[in-house]
This record gives C-alpha cells, sequence and structure tokens, in this order.
C-alpha cells in the first residue's frame, strides 16, 4: 500500500538498544520521573492513523488504521504486520474499524461502526466472534445515535461508550456541555447510563476545552478524571468509590503566542500530514483534517486545561490510570500523569518527541511516533 512505509533495517536495529530509565522528580511535581526514549521494537510498516490498539497473549498486536479502515496484526518476533479479515458485511468482515481493547489478552474487540458489530479476535489474530450490537441500544439515549465506537469492556460482559447529548431547544440545536457514559451487556437490548460528565466547559466555538475523561480497567473498575479540579474518581465493579485529592498541575497560560499556533495548526490541518488517532478512547475522524471555517469569535481561556481531551486518558493493563497532560506549544515531549487506585500521583512518565500513547501489554506501553512524512509507527516501551 503506498501510504504503508516499511521501516529500515537499521531503525529496527536501533530500536532494540533502547532504554527506559528512571531520573529525578521535576519540582513542580514531587514524584519520579521515567523517561521513556528508545523503543526496543518498532513495527515493521507505518499506520495512516491509530484508531485502536491492544495487546494479544504472546506478545502480538492489533492495530486499527482509522483512516484505511482496516484492522492490522503487528508481530514483532516476525517482523510484520498482516491484515485482519476485509471490509464488508458477511462474516468475518467489517466497516469503519474503531476503538480495539482487551481484558487479558485472550481476546480483543474492535467495534465495527458501520454494520453494529463487536468482533472479538483471537492471539492467532482470526476473527472468531462478533457481537451485534441491538438498534434500540443504540438509540437508548439523550443523543439518538450513541453507539459510535466503543471505549470500554469489563468481566462481566458490559461493553461502555460516551455519547454527548444533542438538545434541540438550545440555539442553533447545539450539542449540551455533557456527555452520558453508557453500558451495554451482550444479550440485552437497551443500554444505561453510568453517569453524566462535563464535556466541554463552554459552548463552541471553544479553543483549549476543559473537559472530564474516562477509561475502563480491566478488573471492571471505571476511573473518572475531572478537569476542573484535575481530581481522579475510582468506582469499582462493586459500585464503592474512591475520590482522590485535587492534583497540582503546571498551570499554562494561553499567551498570543499559544492563540496564534493553535489557529496556524488548525488551518495546516486542511493540508498535507496525517491526524494521530488513539483509543480508548481513540475513536476519532482520521487523515487529514477538512480546512476550518472562518470563525472569528473563538474562546480562549485563559490557561489550558490540565489535560487536553480524553484521548490521552487510559488504564494500563497493572490498573493504573495515565493522563496526558497539557504542554506549551512549544514543548519537545509530552508529559504523562500517572494516578493509583487511590487517586493519587506515583510518578511522571515523559514521552519523546511527535509521540502518543496508543495502547498498553503487560507491563507495556505502544506509542504511535510520527515521522517526518505523517507516518505513524507503533513503538514498544517495557515499563519497569
Amino acid at each position: 500500500m503506498e501510504s504503508v512505509r516499511a521501516t529500515s533495517l537499521a531503525l529496527r536495529l536501533g530500536a532494540i538498544a533502547g532504554i527506559l530509565h528512571a531520573s529525578p522528580a521535576p519540582a513542580q511535581s514531587g514524584v519520579p520521573l521515567v523517561r521513556l526514549t528508545k523503543p526496543d521494537a518498532v513495527s515493521a510498516e507505518g499506520f495512516n492513523a491509530v484508531s485502536g490498539l491492544a495487546e494479544l497473549k504472546g506478545g502480538r498486536v492489533v492495530g486499527v488504521d482509522g483512516r484505511d479502515g482496516v484492522i492490522r496484526l503487528i508481530d514483532y518476533a516476525k517482523g510484520t504486520v498482516s491484515q485482519v479479515g476485509r471490509s464488508g458485511n458477511g462474516p468475518g468482515e467489517y466497516r469503519g474499524p474503531g476503538g480495539a481493547l482487551t481484558l487479558n489478552g485472550d481476546t480483543v474487540w474492535v467495534t465495527s461502526v458501520f454494520n453494529r458489530r463487536i468482533l472479538g479476535i483471537t492471539p492467532d489474530g482470526e476473527i472468531a466472534s462478533a457481537v451485534e450490537v441491538p438498534v434500540a441500544a443504540m438509540f437508548s439515549g439523550r443523543a439518538g445515535y450513541n453507539f459510535s465506537a466503543f471505549l470500554g469492556r469489563d468481566p462481566a460482559g458490559h461493553f461502555y461508550w460516551e455519547s454527548f447529548n444533542f438538545d434541540p431547544a438550545r440555539p442553533m440545536g447545539q450539542f449540551t456541555l455533557t456527555a452520558d457514559i453508557y453500558r451495554w451487556r451482550q444479550g440485552t437490548e437497551t443500554a444505561e447510563v453510568v453517569r453524566t460528565i462535563v464535556f466541554r466547559d463552554k459552548d463552541f466555538p471553544i479553543a483549549f476545552n476543559r473537559r472530564d475523561g474516562w477509561s475502563v480497567a480491566p478488573d471492571g473498575s471505571v476511573a473518572f478524571v475531572y478537569g476542573a479540579d484535575y481530581h481522579v474518581e475510582w468506582v469499582g465493579a462493586d459500585g464503592a468509590v474512591t475520590k482522590g485529592a485535587p492534583t497540582a498541575y503546571e498551570r499554562i497560560k494561553v499567551t498570543e503566542h499559544e492563540r496564534e499556533e493553535w489557529t496556524r495548526e488548525r488551518a495546516a490541518a486542511g493540508g498535507a500530514g496525517r491526524s494521530l488517532m488513539t483509543g480508548p478512547p481513540g475513536q476519532r475522524a482520521s487523515g487529514p483534517a477538512p480546512a476550518p471555517r472562518p470563525a472569528p469569535d473563538i474562546k480562549f481561556p485563559e490557561e489550558k486545561p490540565p489535560f487536553p481531551d480524553r484521548n490521552g486518558v487510559w488504564v494500563s493493563r497493572e490498573g493504573e490510570l495515565w493522563v496526558v497532560t497539557s504542554g506549551s506549544v512549544d514543548a519537545k515531549t509530552t508529559l504523562v500523569d500517572v494516578f493509583d487506585r487511590a487517586g493519587k500521583r506515583v510518578r511522571q512518565v515523559e514521552l519523546p518527541a511527535k509521540s502518543r500513547v496508543a495502547g498498553f501489554g503487560v507491563k507495556t506501553v505502544y506509542l504511535a511516533r510520527e515521522d517526518d512524512d505523517g507516518v505513524l509507527w507503533i513503538d514498544r516501551h517495557r515499563l519497569p
């Protein structure tokens, strides 16, 4: 495929020598800092967009290229990337693949949005099952069509997704400032609302939106992180709530330089370049973004929120919450805050330049790293 480039032998050999190390804590956090440097493995081919990624037992990885609309199997040991299934409506086929996640690696679940399926992929890389999502579940909420792509699954068999709410009574029929978290169990006809969160803090158009985020842990707990005061809450599978204290974070002022760069980047998105899509959530529009419409009344806040959006809120396979923080427009690297089950920040992780979290494995994090041509390579980093 023209848009996918095979990585060079030199790059792969260089990656094997990669290291991961801890360094003294930055003064503003008071917790250890772990720097991810060179990966220990790199995918043999690149992606145009990464809308979902999860590790199977045995170390192979399922990755969804949202722009190309294909599911791929990454085998680091063999140095191969192969396609899983094919586009279509028949058995073992999909249209509009979205997020990918797993509980323990036995099965990776991938959404097929346009034919209302959730596909089960086994460690051998085969699509072994397909769960049909009832129409009633898709239309069970205030927004009408809720099931865009699921963002979580728990051991009890529930699938989770987020839906912002449409209010026809608002001016221009705008969406509300909140979003509902839905939970649907296979075999039932409707989805239920688990919690309502802040989807955006002001009406559109807005820059640097301050919103809430969430992610589902492998044990069925759900982590929520709140943008207003930057605190974390864990809701256990039994319903028990553990609330952490507000966490201090670097207050980044939205200067004229920040506003100019934000506007320039949105304008540049209409030209060359590819979009990084990360899940969970990870179900985002892929490929080159359309040219922005003129919006002279963009609302810029005085400072950036603690984290930029829900794309960077994850629970690792070990059950820790990772939150990708907001950074200065001139920052070369990205900081991630890692929280324990008490809602306390226990360390920070520094990601390499032009890299974003794409998914997790056992004591492993996968980063989507963009090269100078806009191609995304899936780098594997082992965690201490």
